[in-house]
């Protein structure tokens, strides 16, 4: 795409990836509360999350629920993003498009743009994989969580261990 943008335009499809990323960032937070909030069946998601949960595991919640919440908050992060980076790329970059006009030479509009282009693509795989990488260590966390000496994948019902394959 920066091969046929040009130098100019890619800076300035970074710039919106950067402010999606940030936009993104800073809606986190809004949009969890409001899914932890939800009303169903007269309790809160959090209460029916920690109602729900076996017997074995109810003096859990109070480890389990925050790493719920940091599960939930990479993928709402991730899906804020690309639903931010869509408009951007639907809306603003056509208007702003219009106001940043393309390079003179045609040579160091192609090689640069390309150059630009292949460096938006980069910014955009850390964008994604970054939060990926807390959501694996975060899982691993929390295999390793113990109650009275014993991992708490141990005491998992083999039901429900063969599915999460911990």
């Amino acid at each position: 795409f920066g091969l046929h943008r040009g130098v100019k335009r890619s800076v300035l499809r970074i710039v919106l990836l950067l402010l999606c990323a940030v936009g993104a960032f800073f809606l986190r937070d809004v949009v969890i509360g409001a899914l932890w909030q939800i009303d169903m069946d007269g309790q809160t998601f959090e209460e029916m999350l920690v109602s729900g949960l076996p017997e074995e595991m109810a003096g859990l919640a109070d480890k389990i629920v925050p790493i719920i919440n940091i599960i939930v908050g990479i993928v709402v992060y991730i899906l804020l993003f690309l639903v931010l980076q869509f408009l951007s790329w639907l809306i603003v970059f056509p208007i702003c498009k219009i106001f940043v006009k393309r390079d003179k030479s045609e040579a160091t509009r192609r090689l640069g743009g390309m150059l630009t282009g292949l460096l938006a693509g980069l910014l955009v795989f850390y964008i994604l994989e970054v939060p990926m990488l807390g959501l694996t260590d975060t899982i691993l966390k929390l295999s390793d969580v113990e109650v009275d000496g014993q991992k708490v994948t141990d005491t998992l019902p083999e039901e429900v261990a063969s599915q999460v394959d911990f």
